[in-house]
């Protein structure tokens, strides 16, 4: 396996990963009060459209060939660690 197959497994995992957190909070969304429910729904929405951003430059990554991929390497990772804080900022603001 090269290091472009190896990099899409591991931001391939981490969307996964991302996709249950944000599973998770929308199950809290269904059992708390209104107010959190609101919150918690807005917030799952802010992720799913960072997941599907993260998604979309992992699917760019793919289709790259050679050293094309390098490039989109970096806006993945800034994608990346932007939807990282954000659900790791709902996880923790929601944690009960």
């Amino acid at each position: 396996m090269n290091d472009k197959e190896l990099y899409q497994e591991k931001i391939k995992a981490h969307i996964d990963e991302m996709k249950a957190d944000a599973q998770k909070l929308k199950a809290k969304a269904s059992e708390a009060s209104a107010d959190t429910k609101i919150e918690l729904s807005k917030k799952v929405d802010e992720l799913q459209d960072s997941i599907e951003k993260s998604e979309n430059e992992l699917k760019k990554l793919n289709e790259a060939s050679g050293e094309a991929w390098q490039t989109l390497k970096s806006g993945l990772e800034s994608s990346w660690a932007n939807l990282s804080s954000s659900v790791k900022d709902a996880v923790s603001k929601f944690k009960n």
